[in-house]
């Protein structure tokens, strides 16, 4: 199993993702490290895979509730055809 979830990881190096990704975190996540984070955002970036990053002030669960208006938005936004904002352009080095 671990090796399928290996396989299926977006933060895998070389897993570009065709379609925009709206990645989110909170900033004192106890549940998934920072460096994970800024491991799956620069290995996205790398591969060339639109991305619009987050930062939100909250722990792990919180910030699925502080960001659900932002990502709700965000597919609304695809779905009309608007450009996403890709972070990997604005902000390279940071998530």
């Amino acid at each position: 199993m671990g090796e399928a979830l290996d396989e299926n990881s977006p933060g895998l190096p070389g897993a570009h993702i065709a379609v925009p990704v709206y990645n989110d975190r909170g900033i004192v996540d106890e549940i998934v490290p920072t460096s994970v984070e800024d491991a799956t955002y620069h290995n996205l970036c790398a591969t060339g895979t639109v991305v619009q990053a987050a930062v939100y002030p909250g722990e792990h669960l919180l910030t699925d509730d502080e960001a659900q208006h932002n990502v709700l938005q965000f597919i609304a936004q695809r779905l009309a055809g608007a450009p996403p904002v890709d972070s990997c352009l604005t902000n390279p080095n940071t998530l």
